[in-house]
């Protein structure tokens, strides 16, 4: 994850501007959350308590990428790979 935040955190990277990213944690309760999110920028909005949708999208580590179209469907899975978020850029 934090490979993935510091590459995320670059400052020339922009997500492009149909890309909404959010920063699920299925495992951790929020206070750990709001704890790891206070020593890393994590520059989305951060969801803790995911336990459920983490378990219906099958995410077994960290970190999980997922590319959800407009239709809901998922186009791409991915682990951190910087080629993958590269690809995500404006």
């Amino acid at each position: 994850c934090e490979q993935a935040l510091a590459h995320l955190n670059q400052k020339e990277y922009k997500l492009s501007d149909d890309i909404t990213a959010l920063y699920l944690n299925p495992f951790e309760a929020e206070k750990e959350v709001i704890q790891y999110a206070s020593k890393v920028n994590i520059p989305f909005p951060v969801i803790p308590n995911a336990k459920a949708i983490g378990e219906a999208y099958g995410v077994e580590g960290f970190p999980t990428f997922f590319l959800i179209n407009e239709q809901g469907k998922i186009e791409k899975i991915s682990n951190y790979q910087k080629e993958f978020l590269d690809s995500l850029k404006q």
